[in-house]
């Protein structure tokens, strides 16, 4: 008789992750009539093909079960149909009456088409933003519902009110609060990798590892966006809230305001720092990285960096202009010291080179005597910007103004 094959424990998991892309969590109580739907993903080795995930990475999902029934976000394509079947079942046979989509990204709207074919009579919501794209994804959708920053949606216990916060970290992104039970579905904001094994609840971690996930996250996924990531907090400013609920990681129910408090830190812009400032600080974070990363250790930071500020220029009136001169010529000084004395008279033929001839501050400068020829009213300018030399004429008066400027210098 042939024996039959059988697998031992190791075989029959690495089989059953095979089978089945994600695995489900048990459905967890959250608060008042809100529902955690969760799935684990411990196959993708690159988040977004560009992050490690050593740890596997968690899609979270929320339900409520009101006098109306609302889905707030899906999870990424993958369950084999099994994500609608779940929702059916928490459901009891009653009908899903809105999807509120917070973020289109594809790891929490791939079940989007699943869940509108399963429950075709359901009313999706969301911002202008959100509906573009969605048509971009899957063409006309029915039953749209466009909601704006700060409108509210009643399901009977829970009213939640919706809270625009585009590019944290995508332009439609937006966080929806249950102004009943004070909880924040925060969509990627206060998220990490890792996957819930077991543990949904920030009480029911280690801290301390859980936040080096969560702040790699941070910096590799919404850190480029810690502009917006303030603008986000300011609208929290004030607001109570009693659990964070983000689309990756653990549910903030004991300690909300410490997740807060982290991204916070993370985004805040020190006093008095400019954009520019900003960036190159984060340039010399990234130089740093790259170094450890080739001595062997991983070093994860914003690839793309924050966009200097656009200085905008003001434009000199023929008044404005006639003005500072004036002062130039009037500035006297009254210190005994033969260089200040010096720049006094300098500062009239300096000035008038800049704004005459177009040069760039230390161009004036650096100009030498033996590189201004005065007789053919003419001076050479070598490696200026783009390693260029380039001749730049003087007008007469100019031509003049220097030449009283050298017998001056020659006499002293």
């Amino acid at each position: 008789m042939k024996e039959t094959p059988y697998l031992c424990g190791g075989e029959f998991f690495a089989l059953l992750i095979s089978t089945f892309k994600y695995i489900f969590m048990k459905a967890n109580h959250v608060c008042g009539k809100i529902y955690h739907i969760g799935v684990n993903d411990r196959r993708k080795p690159l988040f977004e093909n560009m992050w490690p995930l050593p740890g596997g990475v968690a899609y979270n999902s929320y339900l409520i079960a009101d006098q109306k029934t609302a889905l707030l976000d899906t999870v990424e394509l993958g369950t084999g149909g099994s994500f609608a079947d779940e929702i059916k079942q928490l459901l009891g046979g009653r009908e899903l009456d809105y999807l509120v989509v917070n973020h289109m990204e594809p790891d929490h709207s791939g079940e989007i088409k699943n869940i509108l074919e399963a429950f075709p009579h359901v009313t999706v919501v969301g911002n202008k933003f959100t509906l573009k794209i969605l048509q971009n994804y899957w063409g006309t959708v029915q039953n749209f519902q466009e909601v704006k920053d700060g409108e509210d949606l009643p399901l009977g216990h829970h009213i939640l009110r919706f809270v625009t916060t585009p590019m944290v970290h995508w332009p439609e992104s937006m966080m929806t609060y249950d102004l009943t039970e004070n909880v924040l579905f925060a969509q990627d904001a206060f998220g990490a990798f890792g996957t819930l094994d077991g543990t949904v609840f920030d009480d029911q971690i280690d801290l301390r590892d859980y936040e080096t996930e969560m702040r790699r996250y941070y910096s590799n996924i919404v850190g480029k966006h810690s502009l917006h990531v303030q603008k986000a907090l300011a609208k929290l400013n004030g607001v109570s809230v009693s659990c964070i609920c983000p689309l990756h990681g653990v549910m903030w129910r004991k300690n909300p305001a410490h997740a807060v408090e982290l991204y916070d830190k993370w985004s805040f812009r020190f006093d008095k720092e400019s954009k520019t400032s900003q960036n190159n600080r984060l340039q010399a974070l990234r130089g740093f990285s790259s170094y450890l990363n080739t001595m062997g250790i991983e070093s994860y930071i914003p690839v793309t960096l924050p966009k200097p500020e656009k200085i905008v220029p003001y434009l000199m009136s023929d008044d404005d202009i006639r003005e500072f001169f004036e002062q130039v010529d009037r500035y006297e000084t009254d210190s005994p010291r033969a260089a200040f004395y010096r720049m006094s008279v300098e500062y009239k033929v300096l000035f008038r080179l800049i704004y005459c001839c177009g040069l760039r501050n230390n161009e004036a400068c650096t100009l030498k005597t033996e590189n201004v020829d005065l007789a053919n009213g003419c001076m050479i300018l070598y490696h200026t910007k783009g390693n260029k030399d380039r001749v730049v004429y003087l007008s007469d008066d100019l031509r003049i103004l220097c030449q009283n400027y050298q017998s001056w210098m020659r006499k002293e």
